[in-house]
Parts: structure tokens; sequence; C-alpha cells
């Protein structure tokens, strides 16, 4: 969750204490469902923050596997021993 901009090793902290929050996934389900408005210390900035940036941390992951996929032929041919 820390891939999210804006959002803070507290919050996320806050996150998962109180609602049991851990991964993106349920991130945005919560921010979709306004538990995190409803939420004491969390609130509605937060909430907003987290729908507006949870885009650009999905493609930053995305980007993150894609460059990967793309060196395993590499990978399989240079690093892997033969038997």
């Amino acid at each position: 969750m820390l891939t999210v901009p804006g959002l803070r090793p507290e919050k996320v902290l806050r996150l998962f204490k109180v609602l049991d929050i851990c991964s993106l996934a349920q991130l945005e389900a919560a921010a979709k469902d306004d538990r995190i408005k409803k939420a004491k210390g969390l609130g509605a900035a937060l909430q907003n923050k987290i729908l507006q940036n949870l885009a650009i941390a999905k493609s930053v992951l995305d980007g993150h596997h894609t460059i990967l996929a793309s060196k395993a032929p590499f990978f399989r041919t240079c690093c892997v021993k033969q038997p």
C-alpha cells in the first residue's frame, strides 16, 4: 500500500489496525464503500486522496511487472543452469 502516492506509513498502519486493510484491492474496496471516510482518525480527505492515487499505484506496479516479464527470456537463457 506504500506504492499509493501520499499514503504515509502511519496511515497504512492505521488502515490495518482500524479496518484490517492489508492490500491494494482491500484499500480500493474500502474507499469505494466509504468505510475510510467513516473511520475515526482517517476521514474523507484521506479517502479522496486514496481514490485519486490508486490509479497511479496500479500503473507503477503494472509497469514493473511488464518490465520483468519482458526480461524473462534473457534470464531463462543466461541465469538458469541447464541440466
